[in-house]
């Protein structure tokens, strides 16, 4: 069986974080956008200095205490830190493992769609679920400035608190089983992500997950 321990990086090997530019199979139809990547396996996470590892709750007081400390670039990481986590956890409960940023992003806003969470009436819902997808695209954005770019406080404000509003909602989730209902029919129907049958571990703080379908 495989073990992991997650780290949520970003590689940027398709275009920078100043890029915007979508391929053309692949364009959205959100507010913000960034470039696909892959996240980066590291053998020791860095230790946050207050909040237990791996959750997102804790992340977000992690970035508040950054923001207090004027470090907005540190801030923004553990903002994106709070919201991959969420989407990483919700889905490894359901022995799924995302390993790609496509498949965090798409598994995401699946979620999303499928979660009574977001269930509001008439075209409030609709507008409910579009929200969110849109609050985790900003914290997509405050991704890219996780490699010592400098972020502007105006940039930065602009997307925290549709990060912390995205992960304290999506934390709700807990229709498990309905989620899960159509999720191999998506899996084989949607051709931006990889699967496969695999069976491994993922080890989260002082969590054990165990999959049998990792995507990427």
């Amino acid at each position: 069986m495989g073990k992991e321990q997650f780290e949520p990086s970003l590689s940027s090997s398709k275009t920078g974080c100043s890029s915007k530019t979508e391929s053309s199979d692949r364009k959205r139809t959100l507010k913000r956008s960034t470039s696909d990547a892959i996240f980066l396996f590291e053998k020791r996470p860095k230790i946050l200095p207050i909040g237990d590892e791996c959750d997102p709750f804790s992340y977000l007081k992690a970035a508040e205490y950054y923001y207090n400390k004027k470090d907005l670039v540190q801030s923004s990481r553990e903002l994106w830190k709070a919201a991959s986590y969420a989407v990483k956890i919700l889905f490894l409960k359901i022995n799924v493992n995302i390993t790609s940023m496509n498949g965090l992003e798409d598994l995401c806003y699946y979620a999303i769609d499928k979660s009574t969470v977001y269930d509001q009436p008439g075209i409030e819902g609709s507008m409910a679920r579009q929200l969110a997808k849109d609050q985790f695209s900003a914290a997509m954005t405050l991704e890219c400035y996780n490699y010592g770019s400098k972020i502007k406080k105006w940039t930065y404000e602009a997307n925290k608190e549709d990060v912390v509003e995205f992960v304290q909602n999506f934390m709700k989730i807990k229709d498990y089983d309905k989620i899960k209902k159509n999720l191999m029919k998506f899996l084989k129907n949607w051709k931006y992500i990889n699967f496969k049958c695999s069976f491994g571990t993922v080890k989260l703080g002082n969590e054990k997950y165990y999959y049998t379908i990792e995507c990427w």
